[in-house]
């Protein structure tokens, strides 16, 4: 049987051992296309004998992407096919796997943007009401395709983060730190602008189609050239000011240069 005939699952799995991310972000995608049947086929391969053994090869990650998957296709099937799991002869291993994947589910989605893109918000942040006006408000702006985006989760900023976002290319969604506690005016204003660079910037590498996970500058500066563009049409007013400063604060930077040139030869 060649890729092309074998079922959505299958085709993920493999991608997972080949390590192919395009095979496996396409797969993944056809898999919430036919959420009815592939919910079966998912909880079929989780419930399997297969995972009573100590993992070798690919198979903890075969495990932890079916449990990933289960949780996009049915939160709820998630929770008993778990249950069910911790019942049954599972390897330790396998059952650490599972408390890692359960630490992600976080119920039922705060909203709905776009087309129907889940956003998932951590139970940590305190103001949700603020994350969904802002999420649901940049999802609207002109130019923007959350199309094929499957997932946004907001998670609260810590120090220890090494990222303010990033794109799970795999599973095609878009996690966002989002920064808690007290700030003054304008640092709660920047910090949300930050926010909202971020959250353009990851669409960006959904919308290019980037495959590296930000690994190539090319793609850093097409996904940047990409929130620019979003971001002068979410806030014009603002973008405008900026060229202006810039336009102005040039020459007067060469004419500052210039004279201290000019001075220091005298």
């Amino acid at each position: 049987m060649t890729q092309s005939n074998k079922r959505p699952i299958d085709r993920m799995l493999h991608g997972v051992s080949t390590g192919h991310v395009k095979t496996v972000r396409d797969a993944w995608r056809e898999l919430l296309a036919h959420a009815e049947q592939s919910t079966i086929d998912v909880r079929e391969r989780i419930l399997s004998s297969d995972w009573s053994t100590k993992p070798l090869g690919p198979s903890s990650a075969y495990f932890s992407t079916l449990l990933a998957a289960l949780v996009e296709l049915d939160s709820q099937q998630f929770e008993q096919v778990v249950a069910k799991l911790k019942k049954s002869n599972l390897h330790p291993l396998h059952l650490k796997t599972i408390k890692s994947v359960s630490k992600q589910v976080t119920g039922k989605p705060s909203t709905f943007i776009g087309s129907g893109v889940p956003v998932h918000i951590a139970a940590t942040i305190q103001d949700r009401q603020a994350v969904i006006k802002c999420i649901k408000k940049w999802s609207q702006t002109k130019g923007i395709s959350l199309d094929g985006v499957t997932r946004i989760n907001v998670i609260e900023r810590k120090l220890e983060h090494e990222y303010s976002a990033f794109y799970s290319v795999l599973f095609s969604g878009i996690v966002l730190t989002w920064p808690t506690g007290k700030a003054g005016i304008f640092r709660s204003w920047y910090q949300r602008l930050k926010v909202e660079f971020s959250f353009y910037h990851e669409v960006g590498h959904h919308v290019g189609g980037h495959l590296e996970g930000g690994q190539v500058e090319s793609q850093e500066q097409e996904a940047n050239e990409y929130a620019r563009r979003i971001l002068r049409n979410s806030r014009p007013f603002f973008s405008i000011l900026v060229s202006v400063v810039r336009w102005v604060g040039k020459p007067m930077l060469r004419w500052l240069l210039t004279k201290g040139r000019v001075k220091h030869k005298s």
